[in-house]
């Protein structure tokens, strides 16, 4: 294992997603070989990692892009934005429990993604450093054809809705 490249993002949520960024500068740490870039919007910036609270969307493909691995919330837009730019994400359900949404409609979500090959999901850290694992040792199993990344099912379409009726609660 050596020399991946990984992204992270967070999003845009006003959540803070503490438990990703806990879980992926542990990752960093133990793999200094990796490049690790983090998108952590309003939580810090995990140790080992190098990254900016916000990126344009510009900034986001062109990360996406240079990726092996793509980690991100169980979000409709992040995922899709990486399926469209030719890479298989991992997708991490934000919990209520933890204050990092208003409910726990991403762990379903993620659910849904993961059975349908559309995403792979981690609900811990030890499935998120498993699936980083994986990405180290064959890259290749992260990439997907763009041409296959239509949104399935109108997946965007269902997730913003659901986004934004959790908004209006």
């Amino acid at each position: 294992m050596g020399g991946v490249r990984v992204f992270v993002t967070v999003g845009t949520d006003h959540h803070i997603f503490t438990r990703l960024l806990d879980w992926i500068g542990k990752w960093a740490v133990q793999h200094p070989d990796a490049t690790v870039v983090v998108q952590h919007g309003t939580g810090p910036l995990p140790t080992g990692c190098e990254g900016r609270e916000f990126l344009t969307m510009e900034e986001m493909r062109e990360q996406i892009s240079g990726a092996d691995a793509v980690v991100c919330s169980s979000g409709p837009g992040a995922v899709m934005d990486a399926r469209e730019l030719g890479r298989l994400p991992i997708a991490v359900p934000r919990l209520a429990r933890f204050g990092e949404h208003v409910d726990d409609h991403q762990v379903t979500f993620a659910q849904h993604l993961d059975r349908h090959g559309i995403a792979r999901s981690a609900h811990d850290a030890g499935q998120l450093a498993a699936l980083l694992d994986e990405v180290s040792e064959n890259p290749e199993r992260f990439r997907i054809d763009p041409t296959s990344a239509t949104e399935p099912s109108g997946i965007r379409g269902v997730g913003d809705l659901v986004d934004e009726l959790v908004w209006r609660t």
